[in-house]
């Protein structure tokens, strides 16, 4: 395939996954997606300098940039300060996909195509297109790139690796391949690894102990024919004696360094994996093509001597028809197959109007008055709270403070000289009232939050 065909589906590649992710991404902040944590990357993109110290740094620099070039060019980018993270998160993720699919391709033979049916190679895109586009469409990949996390990111610099490891692994460009891997190992390394931090190592041994949680997901979120046409791949990359091995044992080492450092095991924890069912999806569907076109290139009929059927194949006008509709078949196979898993995650991952983090927060500043002290039960609460004192709408005459042991001592000494408020995950009043009690003190409702009173 020359190198136009080649820009041009990946192009094609990138723009369809993209405006697919821009109409469902989410407008403002979220809690949705696993993206509890989503206001505290935000409020450290936005406020905090740069430091080694942080987790997640490199990401956080990139976005940095990213941000403030986007809000002086982009005017469509400033109705909230969290629209342009959650815009980088559809980017790389479009990113991701565009490099799965140059791993596919380059993973996979060359199609063996007969030359009186159609040009050599111009199918060999096919695969590698239909296996991106199972990655892209899968649920968990698709909520993520609507969402301020880290786990698109992360996978595009992942996908990147394996695709310089492939060019080490057919020994071109080794010098420069293994450079460049070894800069992207390092910057997963300190994108995941803060100086400083505790590494759990029972945590692999946890996370192995645990694997129906990838089976589950796995099922979750790929289609039966997807998963055989995987399970095919697999077979076929051995038996063509392909660089699987060292894809299937970076995809792992990649999940276990994760685990070393991750508080909970949720589903984007697993992205790595389902790259490697899109992999396989991709060079299973070789198979049925090349049986295919062999099927129209007349061996089963030479090797049945059926003269009849020869004679037809050898036709040129045959021929042309054939080539169309092979082209026309595996093209509708592919797109059912791509709107099945659309038609499927779209509805769980749509996040167009989604506003419940965005509503707390706003609200609970609105009935805040001057020289607040807010107890936050949780992170998630704490983040968002936090994220518009700061970003949205700057206090500095609020003081936010999680739970602890000592919480009524610090109570018992503000109550008089100030007003205190908690934000609970449950609400402690019964629906339809107002008061509630807490320790010696009453609760009273102010929006979503509570304040205490003596």
């Amino acid at each position: 395939m020359n190198l136009k065909t080649h820009l041009l589906v990946i192009f094609c590649l990138f723009s369809i996954c993209f405006l697919v992710y821009f109409p469902t991404l989410c407008p403002t902040v979220t809690w949705a997606h696993f993206a509890e944590f989503g206001p505290k990357i935000l409020t450290q993109i936005y406020t905090e300098p740069l430091s080694f110290t942080q987790k997640h740094f490199f990401y956080l620099a990139v976005a940095k940039f990213y941000s403030s070039f986007i809000i002086r060019y982009a005017p469509f980018a400033r109705s909230d300060p969290a629209f342009p993270i959650n815009l980088f998160s559809a980017l790389f993720s479009a990113l991701a996909v565009t490099t799965t699919y140059l791993i596919i391709f380059s993973l996979s033979p060359v199609l063996k195509l007969p030359s009186h049916l159609t040009k050599p190679k111009n199918l060999a895109w096919l695969p590698a297109f239909f296996g991106s586009l199972v990655l892209a469409f899968s649920s968990t990949f698709w909520s993520q790139a609507l969402v301020t996390q880290t786990a698109s990111f992360n996978l595009f610099l992942f996908s990147l690796s394996l695709l310089f490891l492939l060019e080490i692994s057919k020994k071109k460009r080794v010098k420069i391949s293994l450079l460049v891997f070894f800069f992207l190992t390092l910057i997963l390394l300190l994108n995941n690894i803060p100086s400083g931090s505790s590494l759990d190592f029972r945590a692999p041994r946890e996370f192995l102990e645990n694997l129906e949680i990838i089976v589950s997901l796995i099922l979750t979120n790929f289609s039966g024919i997807v998963l055989l046409l995987a399970l095919l791949g697999l077979f076929f990359g051995f038996e063509k004696k392909l660089s699987l091995l060292p894809l299937l044992g970076i995809c792992l080492g990649q999940m276990l360094l994760d685990s070393l450092v991750a508080t909970s095991t949720t589903p984007p924890f697993f992205l790595p994996c389902f790259l490697v069912i899109a992999l396989f999806s991709g060079l299973g569907l070789k198979v049925p093509l090349e049986i295919i076109l062999a099927i129209a290139q007349s061996e089963m009929a030479v090797s049945f001597e059926n003269r009849f059927c020869l004679l037809i194949f050898r036709l040129k006008k045959a021929g042309r028809f054939l080539r169309y509709a092979i082209f026309c078949l595996l093209g509708y196979f592919v797109l059912i197959t791509t709107l099945a898993s659309f038609r499927k995650s779209y509805p769980s991952v749509n996040l167009k109007n989604e506003r419940e983090a965005f509503n707390f927060g706003q609200n609970s500043l609105a009935v805040l008055p001057n020289n607040s002290l807010v107890f936050c039960e949780t992170d998630k609460l704490f983040n968002t709270l936090e994220y518009f004192q700061k970003v949205v709408k700057p206090r500095g005459d609020l003081e936010l403070l999680t739970f602890a042991k000592d919480t009524k001592k610090v109570v018992k000494a503000n109550i008089q000289k100030r007003p205190v408020f908690f934000a609970l995950a449950k609400p402690p009043i019964p629906t339809g009232e107002t008061r509630g009690k807490w320790e010696k003190y009453t609760l009273v409702s102010k929006g979503p939050l509570y304040q205490v009173l003596p």
